[in-house]
């Protein structure tokens, strides 16, 4: 069995004391909300395609998890051909998370999707390190707001869960 968690950099060397190891960082970047207009944007029930999007890039069956976000009210979709994001309200501010895709250019089609839903509020977003992407993310105005390690207990010999290179956002620290 293997425990995973998104460390600050206070409870980093706690953990580490623990036998937990370092996997990969994790950054979670904030989108300020913008004036202008705004159209809603939900596709129709694709649950069966985001799940098995899920399940190909995770290698978890994450069903109870992803239906939970699917079914929260005022949650919004991207399906693209080969990934998906998931944008949900927060108290403070929107989510998006999680964000599977292929590439870098597919992961900034369905953010921008998810972004054009309502541009009248923030985002976050926790993103696995993608090669090109920061620079993309920077570019359509995110900032860093904080960084974690992702770390898992105890190491693994086979690949660290959640940390795919189709996975490009997590669901939150707190979901994985």
């Amino acid at each position: 069995t293997t425990i995973g968690l998104d460390a600050t950099d206070l409870g980093r060397p706690v953990y580490l004391k623990q036998g937990f190891v370092d996997v990969m960082p994790i950054t979670r970047w904030h989108w300020p909300r913008t004036e202008g207009d705004f159209a809603s944007y939900k596709n129709g029930d694709d649950r069966a395609t985001i799940l098995q999007l899920d399940r190909e890039a995770t290698h978890l069956n994450r069903q109870a998890l992803i239906e939970h976000l699917l079914l929260e009210e005022g949650v919004q979709t991207c399906l693209s051909a080969s990934g998906y994001g998931i944008r949900r309200p927060g108290r403070l501010a929107d989510q998006i998370g999680p964000l599977i895709a292929q590439t870098p250019s597919e992961a900034t089609f369905i953010m921008t999707k998810l972004l054009d839903a309502d541009r009248s509020r923030p985002v976050f977003m926790d993103v696995m390190p993608a090669r090109g992407w920061d620079e993309s993310l920077q570019q359509h105005g995110w900032s860093v707001a904080r960084r974690l390690s992702r770390m898992i207990y105890p190491n693994a010999v086979n690949p660290p869960l959640l940390c795919g290179g189709e996975i490009f956002a997590a669901a939150g620290f707190e979901l994985g």
